[in-house]
């Protein structure tokens, strides 16, 4: 399967158990990928988000930031 089309309508044609089963797999922590995260903690260490952090608190401390709900 090469996009996400294909993905989704795989998932649609799976049985209930099958489903159950993909389930539990994307929720185990063995399962995932941890790419996302590496690269997340390697941009902050190198940096690379210290302009956004320094925005969001700017924004927060000027009132334009909205309570997570």
């Amino acid at each position: 399967m090469s996009t996400v089309k294909e993905i989704v309508d795989a998932i649609r044609h799976l049985t209930p158990d099958e489903r159950e089963q993909l389930d539990e797999l994307l929720h185990s922590s063995d399962a995932l990928d941890d790419s996302w995260d590496r690269q997340m903690k390697s941009d902050a260490e190198a940096g690379k988000l210290d302009a956004i952090a320094e925005q969001a608190l700017a924004d927060a401390q000027m009132g334009k930031a909205k309570p997570w709900p």
